[in-house]
């Protein structure tokens, strides 16, 4: 439904500090002098094998560039290696390469990696509030609308259906609605909405191919409003990397129920 101009998915093709160990690598490359070492060659067609799977599929995202940034660390290290062992330039090179990867970019990736975990904390969080509203009573009357968050994985460790069998919000909310399966899409869950309203809706502020907030809501007017009138907030939590979720119970559900 979407797809990046070929300006945005170069400039998110690698993590921006990776950017600083590419002239480095590309130097220690063709300064190699072993041209007939077949174990280059074939590192290098996986950089650009890597490299076509990213840009054909055209979003951007960052697990489709997973290919591509593993193959040309691993290109980079050992052609970087290669040249540290030489003399002269290349033994620079290869030695200023290999300090910004060990001493620069190790260090901030394993930072990242330390602090990225909020999905989980997204779920415990999740998982208490619906333990407090009554996880026997939320028996196919809940709702996630959220995608990746944590959402699912929170219905999943209690063991909650939920109401629809709808796994993911992208095509409720999307940046462009004039898409025929968007609106089949929404027809078919306000169809199951209708017949059958969830007395708990569970909204993150995810929003597909744009920066978080719930405002994607706005997207969708009409629902926007149906939940507006129909739905009370009960709680509100937010976590780093600017995630966030809601809890909107059904106006009269839960009155002297669980939780309440």
């Amino acid at each position: 439904l979407y797809r990046m101009t070929w300006l945005d998915l170069l400039r998110e093709s690698m993590p921006r500090p990776m950017r600083l160990l590419v002239p480095f690598g590309l130097a220690a490359v063709a300064l190699n002098p072993e041209r007939g070492n077949w174990e280059r060659w074939a590192l290098a067609a996986g950089v650009a094998f890597g490299a076509f799977s990213y840009f054909v599929q055209g979003k951007g995202y960052y697990y489709q560039r997973y290919p591509l940034v593993a193959m040309t660390l691993l290109w980079f290290a050992i052609e970087l290696s290669v040249a540290a062992r030489r003399r002269g330039v290349a033994r620079t090179i290869g030695m200023a390469g290999l300090a910004i990867g060990i001493f620069g970019l190790t260090p901030l990736f394993a930072e990242r990696a330390r602090t990225i975990f909020y999905s989980n904390i997204f779920t415990e969080t999740l998982e208490s509030d619906l333990r407090q509203i009554g996880v026997a009573t939320l028996q196919h009357d809940v709702q996630c609308l959220d995608m990746v968050d944590g959402c699912m994985n929170a219905l999943y460790h209690l063991q909650i259906v939920q109401q629809t069998g709808m796994t993911g919000d992208n095509l409720l909310f999307p940046p462009d609605a004039s898409f025929a399966v968007v609106r089949q899409a929404r027809q078919t869950f306000w169809e199951g909405l209708v017949a059958h309203p969830p007395d708990v809706f569970v909204i993150s502020d995810e929003q597909f191919m744009d920066a978080a907030s719930f405002d994607k809501l706005n997207r969708w007017p009409e629902f926007a409003q149906y939940l507006a009138d129909n739905y009370d907030l009960r709680s509100a939590h937010s976590f780093p990397i600017t995630v966030a979720y809601r809890i909107y119970v059904r106006k009269g559900s839960f009155a002297d129920g669980p939780g309440m």
